[in-house]
Protein backbone atom coordinates (compact mmCIF):
# COMPACT_ATOMS: atom_id res chain seq x y z
CA UNK A 1 0.00 0.00 0.00
CA UNK A 2 1.90 3.41 -1.41
CA UNK A 3 1.83 6.35 1.18
CA UNK A 4 -1.05 8.47 0.07
CA UNK A 5 -3.25 5.47 -0.16
CA UNK A 6 -2.64 4.90 3.32
CA UNK A 7 -3.30 8.87 4.17
CA UNK A 8 -6.14 8.56 2.40
CA UNK A 9 -7.52 5.98 4.44
CA UNK A 10 -6.64 7.50 8.06
CA UNK A 11 -8.57 10.70 6.30
CA UNK A 12 -11.13 8.43 5.64
CA UNK A 13 -11.50 6.65 9.10
CA UNK A 14 -10.55 10.25 10.91
CA UNK A 15 -13.59 11.80 9.46
CA UNK A 16 -15.82 8.97 10.30
CA UNK A 17 -15.23 9.55 14.09
CA UNK A 18 -17.16 10.82 16.59
CA UNK A 19 -14.85 11.87 18.89
CA UNK A 20 -12.88 10.43 21.76
CA UNK A 21 -14.31 9.26 25.15
CA UNK A 22 -12.35 8.34 27.93
CA UNK A 23 -13.06 5.18 30.19
CA UNK A 24 -12.19 4.46 33.68
CA UNK A 25 -11.94 1.31 35.17
CA UNK A 26 -11.66 0.98 39.11
CA UNK A 27 -11.11 -2.34 40.67
CA UNK A 28 -10.61 -4.16 37.01
CA UNK A 29 -8.67 -7.08 38.85
CA UNK A 30 -12.38 -8.22 39.95
CA UNK A 31 -14.20 -9.91 36.99
CA UNK A 32 -17.69 -7.88 37.26
CA UNK A 33 -16.39 -4.07 37.00
CA UNK A 34 -14.33 -5.06 34.20
CA UNK A 35 -17.50 -7.23 31.58
CA UNK A 36 -19.27 -4.05 32.43
CA UNK A 37 -16.55 -1.90 31.38
CA UNK A 38 -15.42 -3.81 28.63
CA UNK A 39 -19.54 -3.67 27.16
CA UNK A 40 -19.79 -0.13 27.61
CA UNK A 41 -16.27 0.11 25.75
CA UNK A 42 -17.71 -2.20 23.22
CA UNK A 43 -20.82 -0.23 22.37
CA UNK A 44 -18.77 3.37 22.47
CA UNK A 45 -16.84 2.03 19.44
CA UNK A 46 -19.54 0.68 17.59
CA UNK A 47 -21.18 4.46 17.79
CA UNK A 48 -17.96 5.70 16.54
CA UNK A 49 -16.16 7.20 19.05
CA UNK A 50 -12.33 6.55 19.69
CA UNK A 51 -12.01 5.42 23.22
CA UNK A 52 -9.40 5.52 26.06
CA UNK A 53 -9.31 3.03 28.31
CA UNK A 54 -7.66 3.25 31.75
CA UNK A 55 -7.81 0.41 34.15
CA UNK A 56 -7.33 0.77 37.43
CA UNK A 57 -6.15 -2.46 39.72
CA UNK A 58 -6.77 -1.63 43.05
CA UNK A 59 -8.43 1.62 44.56
CA UNK A 60 -8.14 1.80 48.66
CA UNK A 61 -10.51 3.97 50.71
CA UNK A 62 -8.79 6.05 53.06
CA UNK A 63 -10.82 7.80 55.86
CA UNK A 64 -9.95 11.32 57.05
Amino acid sequence: MSTASLRNRLDRIRQTRKGRKVLTCYNASDPAPLVAFRAEQAALEAQGYDVVAILVEHVQETLT
